[in-house]
């Protein structure tokens, strides 16, 4: 094995040391891949727009892997959360320094960050945490997950790309609005100073074809908005369904063990209906939405009796442990009424104010659609609701009907994912 520490030594162009690193790394990257390693030598900012599973992250982290070897380099893997940011970070620490024996003087896991024996130093950086992304220059920066991002975020980032010769890798696919990286992608499609380039997953060489007929069955075929942002990796214009991946394969009646935890989220109205939703989550991180509440011109103490009562039966039912319920966080008089009427009862029951960041809670649920969300048909009001919840014409604004039981759904799920620090999906 070659001693790749020596690499940015050797008499040869930068193109030709990446071709030979890739080699003994294993990696044989793809066609639009070997662009955007191309590109890297040519230009100091590449922005990659692709689909779903089209070799984004991949392409980004063994460039990574790469530079990790460049003697007193410093690089930034940049992801909205430090899970999303393990994604490339982890495949520079793999492939770029475990395989290829570089040797570490500190390596810490929280926050992610080492620095080798050749003061190459490597963090993670989670967009969460705006103090994080302050520092000195960085010789690289890959950032993924950009659709999640704002300008306001951008202006910080490009400010540690001030250093001469300081590079900067952007992958994301389209998420939904996609109002910043829509507008950025534009600007920048038509700058010089920048490479830009589109990965289809359905143009990628090593995809296989039971993969993309999955996706296309999943998704609602290839003219379906969901398949053209998640495996095309095309902007879907405004107007469109929020929920445009709900179909068929959602419905289903899934048999619940005592193994599975019992969730419940609860959008409040009097005019509007009052939602509450009751899901049950395997240990594999199916969620299935088994049963629903649907009802108008009830007071909240009627509500909340009726709704405890239904969790007490499903308790009984299925042998859940304990509940979690979780509330709208602007009606506090609510969550008074659920606590009083869950006093007759001797189950384990946790009451909290929802989670009710709207954009992670509809992104959450966008991810876990295609394979991991299941609904008893029963639930007739979910059904319509996910068949009409969309966006206002030509505007980033929700329209504000058939939205209760998206808004239950997304209190409920969101809220519990997020005290348990934890996304379970598999995204196409």
């Amino acid at each position: 094995m070659i001693q790749w520490g020596l690499i940015f030594l050797m008499a040869l162009s930068l193109i030709d040391k990446k071709v030979r690193y890739f080699k003994d790394i294993g990696y044989q990257p793809g066609k639009k891949q070997w662009q955007i390693h191309e590109a890297l030598c040519k230009y100091r900012f590449v922005l990659v727009r692709g689909g779903n599973r089209s070799g984004k992250s991949r392409t980004a982290g063994c460039e990574g892997a790469f530079a990790v070897h460049r003697p007193n380099t410093s690089i930034w893997c940049v992801a909205p959360t430090y899970d999303l940011t393990d994604k490339v970070y982890r495949i520079i620490y793999n492939e770029g320094v475990i395989k290829q024996g570089l040797p570490l003087f500190r390596d810490q896991s929280s926050p992610p960050y080492i620095k080798t024996m050749i003061n190459s130093q490597v963090w993670g950086k989670s967009t969460e945490k705006l103090k994080s992304l302050e520092g000195e220059g960085v010789y690289l920066m890959l950032i993924d997950e950009f659709g999640f991002m704002n300008k306001n975020i951008w202006y910080r980032l490009m400010a540690r790309l001030d250093q001469e010769g300081s590079k900067c890798l952007i992958i994301f696919t389209p998420k939904g609005k996609n109002i910043f990286p829509r507008q950025f992608w534009n600007e920048k499609e038509q700058d010089p100073h920048w490479f830009t380039i589109v990965m289809p997953t359905d143009e990628v060489e090593y995809v296989s074809k039971q993969f993309l007929e999955d996706a296309e069955r999943e998704l609602g075929g290839k003219q379906a908005p969901a398949y053209k942002e998640q495996i095309r990796g095309e902007f879907v214009p405004y107007g469109t369904l929020i929920y445009p991946m709900f179909g068929e394969h959602n419905l289903k009646i899934i048999k619940i063990t005592k193994k599975w935890k019992f969730v419940v989220g609860i959008d409040v109205g009097f005019v509007h209906p009052t939602a509450a939703a009751f899901w049950a989550i395997s240990p594999g991180d199916i969620c299935y939405k088994f049963a629903e509440y649907h009802k108008s011109y009830l007071t909240q103490k009627d509500n909340a009796i009726a709704i405890l009562e239904m969790i007490a039966n499903y308790i009984k039912q299925y042998a859940f442990k304990e509940v979690e319920v979780y509330y709208p966080p602007e009606e506090p008089s609510f969550a008074k009424d659920l606590k009083k009427a869950s006093t007759r009862y001797n189950f384990s029951i946790r009451i909290k104010a929802a989670n009710n960041a709207v954009d992670d809670g509809i992104e959450l649920i966008r991810r876990l659609l295609p394979t991991q969300i299941k609904i008893n048909p029963i639930c007739k009001n979910t059904i319509f609701n996910y068949q009409n919840y969309s966006h206002k014409p030509d505007s980033e604004l929700i329209q504000k009907v058939n939205d209760d039981h998206c808004d239950a759904d997304r209190y409920a799920l969101c809220s519990h994912y997020h005290r348990t620090k934890t996304l379970f999906y598999k995204a196409y």
